[in-house]
C-alpha cells in the first residue's frame, strides 16, 4: 500500500501534537499505515455490502429471500365452466270451483296430466277432511292444513288411475265419528253419510309440471341447488 502526502501529514500532525517533540520512527509510520489500510479495507468492504443489498433489491421479489428462478411462467387464466342447470316450468291443466261438503264430487283428469307428473290440490276450509277415491276406489283422507296465504290447502297424492278421481270433503272431525279407524270404501261412505251436507267455497287444482335446461334467469336451478316444488300439493305419481 502506498502512503500518500496527506497519510504522512496527518502522522506528523499527531506527533506534533503529543507533547515534546520525540520524532518519527520508521516504525511509528509502519504502525500507521497499517491503520490506515484496515479503514481503507473496511470502507471498501461497506461498500460492497451496499452494492450486493441494492443488488438483492431489484433481483429478489419483496418480502422473500427465494432465488429468482431462471425460467419464469406465463400463461391464461382459466376461464370458469358454464353451468348448466335446469328450469321447472308448470302448467295448470284443471281448475274448478265447487261448494258442496258431504258428498262424492267427480273430476276428469285431463290427457296431459295421464302422461307428466302432476299436482293435485284442494283448497277448503281450515282442518276440513278430504276423501279421495280414483277410479272408483277409495284411496286415503287428508287434512286441510296446509297454508297457502290466505287459503288452506290439502295435497293429494295419487297412485293409481289418471282418468278420473272423485273427493268429499267434510266437516274437522268427521272421520273420528265413524267411532273406529277407517279402513276401506265402505267406511269411507260412511264417513260421507254421517257428515251431512253443508256448503264453502272450494276449488281444485291440477298442475304439470316439466324440467327445461337453462342456464342463467329467473328460477335456473343447478345440482347443488334445491328445487323448490310448486306450491301446493304432492305428485300424482306413475302407476
Amino acid at each position: 500500500m502506498t502512503i500518500t502526502e496527506n497519510d504522512l501529514r496527518d502522522l506528523f500532525d499527531t506527533d506534533s501534537g503529543g507533547g515534546p517533540c520525540r520524532g518519527v520512527t520508521v516504525a511509528d509510520v509502519d504502525r500507521r499505515a497499517r491503520r490506515i489500510r484496515r479503514r481503507r479495507l473496511g470502507a471498501a468492504g461497506g461498500a460492497a455490502a451496499v452494492g450486493l443489498a441494492v443488488a438483492a433489491a431489484f433481483t429478489v421479489p419483496a418480502g422473500t429471500t427465494d432465488v429468482v428462478p431462471e425460467d419464469v411462467w406465463t400463461g391464461v387464466m382459466s376461464q370458469p365452466e358454464k353451468r348448466y342447470g335446469a328450469r321447472l316450468v308448470t302448467t295448470t291443466v284443471l281448475s274448478e270451483r265447487f261448494s258442496d261438503m258431504g258428498r262424492r264430487i267427480r273430476f276428469d283428469v285431463p290427457g296431459q296430466a295421464r302422461s307428466q307428473q302432476t299436482w293435485v290440490t284442494v283448497y277448503c276450509p281450515p282442518e276440513a277432511e278430504v276423501l279421495l277415491w280414483e277410479g272408483g276406489r277409495y284411496h286415503n283422507v287428508y287434512v286441510c292444513d296446509q297454508r297457502l296465504g290466505e287459503e288452506f290447502t290439502a295435497a293429494l297424492s295419487t297412485v293409481s288411475s289418471r282418468e278420473r278421481l272423485e273427493i268429499a270433503v267434510v266437516p274437522a272431525g268427521s272421520v273420528e265419528k265413524l267411532g273406529r279407524p277407517l279402513i276401506d270404501g265402505d267406511d269411507a261412505q260412511r264417513v260421507v253419510e254421517l257428515a251431512g251436507r253443508s256448503r264453502a267455497d272450494m276449488r281444485i287444482t291440477m298442475d304439470v309440471y316439466r324440467s327445461e335446461p337453462c342456464q342463467s334467469g329467473p328460477g335456473c336451478r343447478f345440482a347443488d341447488e334445491s328445487v323448490p316444488a310448486p306450491s301446493g300439493g304432492y305428485p300424482l305419481s306413475g302407476d
